[in-house]
């Protein structure tokens, strides 16, 4: 496993709020490398989230996140065909349907070619990869 504790130590000398500090671009890029990777311990992960999340994000923190997620994506490659890709967000707290996932059955039927990022329920009762598997869809 690799460590993040470096990286948590400074956050936590910038304490609390100090949404003006910032790890740099090339900083939190690497702990997020190292996270989706799987290479991170589970208590690390969440210490270091939990401190970001009381020092407050800033944008440049952010980018390299994304960056490091973008990096870690699996690309979907056809050929020839024009790809619909279709995310929801997931908890949003008030038990209403899940719209992302009737949207990719309904652009389906309709003759598009439909990539669908999703995950089995967390926050509701019943998440994407929950309904596509009881529709037959292969999930894993």
């Amino acid at each position: 496993m690799s460590s993040l504790k470096p990286t948590i130590e400074k956050i936590i000398s910038m304490g609390p709020g100090a949404e003006q500090s910032s790890l740099s671009y090339d900083e939190i890029k690497s702990a997020f490398d190292v996270i989706l990777s799987g290479k991170a311990d589970p208590v690390q992960v969440g210490a270091l989230l939990m401190c970001l999340r009381m020092k407050g994000e800033t944008p440049t923190e952010i980018a390299g996140m994304v960056d490091a997620m973008n990096d870690a994506c699996l690309s979907v490659n056809l050929p020839g065909r024009k790809l619909l890709d279709i995310v929801g967000t997931g908890g949003d707290g008030a038990d209403t349907i899940n719209i992302s996932t009737a949207s990719v059955v309904l652009a389906a039927a309709c003759g598009a070619t439909v990539a669908k990022a999703g995950n089995r329920s967390v926050s509701s009762a019943c998440g994407s990869a929950d309904v596509l598997g009881a529709l037959g869809g292969v999930i894993d």
